[in-house]
């Protein structure tokens, strides 16, 4: 059965051995980038195993486009941090010192609280906390450094990119119909303009030519970690979906496997291929995953924009019903105020069945209303938590 269904299964030893004798390997845009976000010592490890493997090395033309697009984004996207940290403790320090100064003058004099000394703790923090990012901001790579890893990654590719393809139209339609269907790889990224969108399509398109045309198996090192790339069951990663390596194999003969970096350097680490440190694994693992969840956030993102407009249209229609069930609420108990007290006689009152009803209604009424508030009060819970973590992934106010 295994020889059926090979995409269902793991490689064996054997296959995998052969896999990293024969394979061509692509490096995937994120995965270069991230060389920007590394330590020295990480980088220039990764580039020397890069460099053991040179000859085997192939980049699909748009892997290089999306590459030299994105760097300079990447590159000035490490001092953001340093920015919004400044912001935080201007804002903490400024609230902080304001509060205690109004507690200062509402308790004048406190038997044990000195109001002088936690203004100075605070300006202490602001002081401890500013030395360190400043002196962390002195070590980020400078123009000369960045330069200069950008000359060692271009020289890695020389003569080993794609020419890649010409037919953009045709791919577009292609790409529409698998994303519909949801074929893997990009449709991820289908809610994207059409040229980004695109774009994972394209490099698979561009590894499946390459691929037919070398008559060699690829090796695919990318720290995307979407669904259109990945097999995950209950929160656990199994490995490449199994859809694209039936995918490749039936359109190239050739296997195809793929690998996040920090896995792909645990790989080459053990079958002593280049010098990759333990150290090293670590460091890749923590951008690795960092990244992943920063490539994920736009469309995350387009969810919760999705939800809150969800959410917003539930808080509005309940909300009405809610002041319309209000306003009823306060009508009847309006009238139940003037109601005749019809006393405890056995013959009933012309219009006791009338002021009963009314009662009754009041009560449901009352029901309705405790009903439609709680139903408020949780959907605005829930649009708050929703609009908490949307302004966590875009760094703006959710209004």
């Amino acid at each position: 059965m295994r020889d059926i269904f090979p995409e269902f299964y793991t490689p064996t030893n054997d296959e995998f051995d052969k896999l990293w004798q024969e394979a061509l390997v692509v490096v995937d845009a994120n995965v270069l980038l991230s060389l920007f976000r590394h330590q020295k010592k990480v980088v220039s490890e990764i580039i020397g195993l890069l460099n053991v493997l040179r000859d085997r090395l192939w980049l699909p033309r748009q892997v290089g486009l999306e590459f030299h697009r994105n760097r300079h984004s990447v590159i000035f996207s490490l001092e953001k941090p340093y920015n919004r940290i400044d912001e935080l403790i201007s804002k903490l320090s400024a609230n902080f010192s304001a509060d205690i100064k109004k507690l200062s003058s509402e308790f004048r004099y406190h038997p044990t609280l000195d109001f002088k000394k936690l203004l100075e703790s605070v300006q202490h923090f602001v002081s401890s906390v500013t030395e360190y990012t400043a002196g962390t901001q002195k070590e980020l790579p400078g123009e000369a450094d960045v330069e200069a890893l950008l000359q060692q990654i271009a020289a890695l590719f020389d003569g080993r990119v794609g020419d890649g393809i010409q037919d953009k139209s045709r791919l577009i339609k292609d790409a529409r119909e698998r994303f519909k269907n949801k074929i893997p790889p990009g449709y991820m990224d289908v809610d994207k303009p059409d040229a980004e969108a695109i774009g994972d399509f394209i490099i698979w398109e561009e590894m499946i030519a390459h691929a037919t045309k070398e008559k060699r198996p690829i090796i695919f090192i990318t720290d995307d970690a979407k669904e259109d790339w990945i097999q995950r069951v209950s929160g656990r990663t199994i490995g490449p979906r199994p859809e694209l390596i039936r995918e490749f194999r039936d359109r190239t003969s050739q296997a195809f496997y793929l690998y996040n970096l920090p896995h792909f350097l645990e790989q080459a680490r053990g079958r002593k291929i280049g010098e990759v440190s333990a150290e090293t694994v670590r460091d890749a693992e923590v951008v690795s995953t960092a990244q992943a969840g920063q490539a994920q956030a736009p469309s995350r993102a387009a969810e919760l924009t999705r939800e809150l407009k969800s959410v917003d249209e539930f808080l509005r229609n309940h909300e009405m019903q809610r002041v319309q069930a209000l306003q009823k609420f306060k009508s009847l108990g309006k009238q139940i105020e003037i109601m005749p007290d019809f006393g405890g006689g056995v013959h009933a009152h012309p219009r006791r069945t009338y002021w009963d009803d009314l009662r009754r209604s009041y009560e449901e009424t009352e029901e309705e209303l405790e009903y439609l508030t709680k139903l408020v009060v949780d959907a605005s819970h829930e649009r708050a938590n929703l609009a908490f973590e949307l302004q966590r992934l875009t760094g703006s106010d959710v209004p």
